[in-house]
Order: structure tokens, then sequence, then C-alpha cells
């Protein structure tokens, strides 16, 4: 199956990141924790309702959306945040409302994709990413706060290769202001 969802849809869900990104400082990481709190959402730790193949789900209860996160394939605070930013992603894009449980495939995973490029532009900002790749993948992964391998699929995403040859430093890197872009 293909990644491809539309130009149209993808776009709608870089815009909607960047948008949801406005409403917290302007630094990465990003602050999830605000997020959280600006779209009512109430995260609980669940292994019995989710299986090992499922990361997390999200549920409108009234005003609140309710997420689960499966306990059992959560292990670094970069998952973690992921699995928050796609499913921040799901209530942004208004996918909460258009599937059930008796939604097809095709709707599901084209659901799931939106909500992986509203996480991709929210944690990792393309604009960051192109402005700062000359600094390494590591300085790019501490500075977004996220796995290797999501780093890997963004970078991949926005067309940029090598830059496992660019050395990166080993200091520690702060919290970085977007605005000094």
């Amino acid at each position: 199956m293909s990644w491809e969802i539309g130009k149209e849809r993808t776009q709608k869900a870089k815009l909607m990141a960047r948008k949801v990104a406005e409403q917290v400082p302007k630094s990465l990481p990003i602050d999830l924790p605000k997020l959280i709190e600006i779209y009512r959402m109430k995260i609980y730790w669940e292994t019995e309702l989710l299986d090992d193949t499922e990361d997390a789900v999200t549920y409108a209860a009234g005003n609140w959306n309710i997420v689960f996160l499966n306990k059992n394939t959560h292990h670094t605070m970069c998952k973690i945040r992921w699995s928050i930013a796609h499913e921040l992603g799901h209530v942004v894009l208004g996918h909460l409302k258009k599937c059930n449980l008796k939604s097809n495939r095709g709707l599901i995973y084209t659901l799931d994709r939106e909500a992986n490029i509203f996480a991709e532009e929210l944690l990792m900002p393309a604009d960051f990413i192109f402005s700062h790749y000359s600094h390494g993948f590591e300085y790019l992964k501490i500075a977004c706060c996220v796995s290797e391998k999501s780093l890997e699929v963004r970078l991949m995403n926005l067309g940029l290769t090598g830059i496992y040859e660019t050395a990166a430093s080993s200091e520690e890197y702060p919290a970085i202001c977007l605005d000094d872009l």
C-alpha cells in the first residue's frame, strides 16, 4: 500500500500542526504538556484495552479527549511524545468524529497517515530541519526530542539524505528558540 494520501490532506495536516504550534512558546522540543492542557486531553496508561500492535487510542468523552497509551509499547520518552503528538493530530484534524469501530481499513489508514504527518510537522518542523540540517543527525534528534526512527522517516519525507556523514558535536543542546530561524 502506498503512503500517499493526497496533496490536499497532507497540506492540511501540516498547516494544522503549524497552527497548533503557535499556541505554545516558539521553542523545541515542542511543549506537549501545554498542548495536552489546551486540547483537554487526559492521558492514561493501558495494558488490556490495546493489543501489542496498537500504541494508543483516543476517544472523545464530553469536553475531554481521553488518550490510552499502551504501557507495553512505550519504552522511551521519545516514543511517548510521538504517540501523544499523533493522537493530538487525530483530535485537531477532527478524526474522532469521522472514525468509529465500523470504519473501513482505508479510512483508518488515511486518518492515521494524516496524524503521522501532523506529528512530524509538530515535533520536527520542516523549517527547523532545513535550517539546522548541517548540525547533524544527533543534534536534530536531541533538539526535537524524537527517536532515531522518527527522525529518519522525517528526513526521508523531506528528501534529505547524507546526514549520517555530517558529524555532530557531543555537547548538550538546550531548548532551541524557533524565533532564531
